[in-house]
């Protein structure tokens, strides 16, 4: 009868160390509005691990600083323009709203979250839609309103 022994060579012996987490199914933070939780898009970096934040409920503009366990450790993560983050308001300021940002999702996170229905924005509409620039030649699609411009209207101008 033969028996066969596993031999284990040397080296590579940190191999498992190493293997990163790839893992899809991990559980996802839903926003706590009770906590003071909010959705928000980082518009731009302001330096000193602080962003330009849009919040998704009303299209407020707000500065946010990162949490230290984001930006750095062994999970650090990278915030760019377009992340979609997740924000908690400070409870212990009462003039102004100072937010920290909690969790970036990722984009397989970002779809994961509209299918539950959790992100919704409100569109904030500042200019008509109606408003077109017709010349000469050029045809009407939209026919909401037609000022006949001629040499008097341009005189008045």
């Amino acid at each position: 009868m033969v028996e066969y022994i596993n031999i284990v060579m040397p080296g590579n012996t940190h191999q498992p160390k190493h293997k990163k987490n790839t893992s899809s199914n991990k559980e996802l933070h839903y926003r706590d509005a009770s906590e003071g939780e909010e959705y928000g898009t980082i518009n731009c970096d302001k330096g000193g691990a602080r962003f330009e934040v849009t919040l998704q409920a009303n299209n407020q503009v707000v500065m946010a600083k990162a949490r230290g366990s984001i930006i750095r450790g062994p999970k650090k993560q990278r915030l760019e323009k377009g992340d979609l983050v997740l924000l908690q308001r400070d409870p212990t300021t009462t003039t102004t709203d100072k937010f920290y940002i909690l969790i970036k999702y990722s984009q397989s996170d970002v779809k994961r979250l509209q299918k539950a229905g959790e992100l919704t924005t409100i569109k904030d509409y500042d200019q008509d839609e109606n408003v077109s620039i017709v010349f000469e030649n050029d045809v009407i699609t939209n026919k909401l309103e037609e000022i006949p411009i001629d040499e008097d209207f341009i005189a008045n101008i």
